[in-house]
């Protein structure tokens, strides 16, 4: 039956993007972490410039994890209806 095709394509479609979007989430975590060590580092430096901006691009980062995790946390729910 062509609508179980169909179905099971979309299936496979909305599995792979919530793989993806999680691959994605481990990435930005991953960096998070490095990006915090470097901030540390740079602190203990006094280089208060460079402080500033990996701060800057932390909370960017933390922003861009939360909408992604929101995303994937819809689309799993969606996914177990």
């Amino acid at each position: 039956d062509i609508n179980m095709i169909n179905n099971f394509g979309a299936s496979e479609s909305a599995d792979d993007e919530i793989i993806k979007l999680g691959v994605e989430i481990a990435k930005i975590e991953e960096t998070l972490e490095d990006l915090h060590i470097k901030i540390t580092a740079t602190e203990r430096l006094g280089k208060l410039p460079d402080v500033i901006s990996l701060k800057i691009k932390e909370k960017e980062l933390e922003r861009e994890l939360a909408e992604l995790k929101s995303i994937y946390a819809q689309k799993k729910s969606l996914m177990q209806h």
